[in-house]
């Protein structure tokens, strides 16, 4: 196939209006500095290991996507535009092997709706080779889910205390996502989520106890706990362990048997090392139907979460201490 036939004409141009519950000022340090971007600048199973930008124009900019497989992506451009708290334009670009594959200008403008701020973001792709087809065709899905992890990272910051879970349910999409920071080095994070005997100490609230009946860690291996409150009322989740990355990614089915019958969600934790001896804890749970998750949303979700995490992290200080 000729290169004329394979090119890509025309070239993708997207453009998303999305308002966040955070003020202006906020919105704008999470989009010009570094320590917010590298929370959500990627897509749901990406991580963003280095990120590199001042709102300054013609300031060069660095932002590396890491992929589930542990593939880095680096991305290099510059700040074309800053317009402090108003307007923001910055241009991306991938290479691979040395060769220019694609050219991305961004453009964001940021209006105040009192204590929220609605933006209006416009991705152009200024520049393609075909090689990048393929890729260029998952943009929008791309873009769209890291648009969700800003949505996560809005009520991140906005918290102004990084060891309290965040948690966001955006709207049409299937999924929920958290965030929180562990004062305790990855691998012993690890040790606690994936040993049975640590799992049954901190999973659930405070007031309720664990009989784990399966915890086979293993990739098709299957794990249970029956869940007591201090009435003695039962909860019992299940499922099955679907990718074990030691010491940074596992995924897994979760579904209840007595609640949400035929409800499953897929659901993956991401941990990564700070190099400070603290670790950030994602997860991704992603359910058959927005109506589902919003089923799942209504309960006491994410008040259990909070205390599910804020458990682990005192046992986390006592094994430091």
């Amino acid at each position: 196939m000729s290169q004329s036939a394979r090119r890509i004409d025309p070239l993708p141009h997207l453009h998303f209006t999305r308002t966040f519950d955070a003020p202006k000022a906020l919105m704008w340090d999470i989009w010009t500095k570094p320590e917010h971007m590298r929370r959500w600048w990627a897509p749901h199973h990406f991580t963003v290991p280095l990120a590199e930008f001042e709102a300054r124009v013609g300031a060069p900019l660095r932002i590396d996507f890491r992929a589930p497989s542990g593939h880095v992506f680096a991305n290099y451009g510059e700040v074309t535009e800053v317009v402090p708290t108003d307007r923001l334009a910055f241009t991306t670009e991938y290479r691979e092997n040395g060769k220019l594959l694609v050219v991305n200008l961004f453009t964001v403008t940021f209006h105040d709706e009192g204590r929220k701020t609605r933006l209006e973001i416009d991705a152009k792709i200024t520049f393609a080779e075909p090689e990048a087809a393929e890729s260029l065709g998952g943009m929008e899905q791309g873009f769209g889910e890291q648009l969700e992890k800003l949505e996560l990272e809005a009520v991140y910051a906005a918290k102004d205390d990084p060891k309290k879970l965040a948690v966001a349910c955006p709207a049409g999409s299937p999924v929920i996502l958290m965030q929180r920071l562990l004062d305790g080095p990855r691998e012993l994070v690890w040790a606690y989520m994936t040993t049975k005997e640590h799992f049954s100490t901190w999973w659930g609230p405070r007031s309720y106890t664990n009989e784990i009946t399966d915890f086979d860690v293993r990739e098709g291996g299957k794990w249970r706990v029956i869940q007591r409150d201090p009435k003695g009322d039962e909860f019992i989740f299940r499922g099955v362990f679907k990718e074990i990355q030691k010491p940074d990614r596992l995924t897994w089915t979760f579904g209840m048997e007595n609640m949400f019958e035929g409800m499953e969600a897929v659901e993956t934790y991401i941990l990564e090392d700070l190099g400070n001896g603290q670790t950030r804890y994602s997860a991704i749970s992603v359910f058959p139907s927005v109506e589902a998750r919003d089923g799942m949303a209504a309960t006491d979700m994410e008040w259990g979460a909070g205390e599910t995490m804020d458990r682990l992290d005192e046992l986390l200080a006592q094994l430091k201490g």
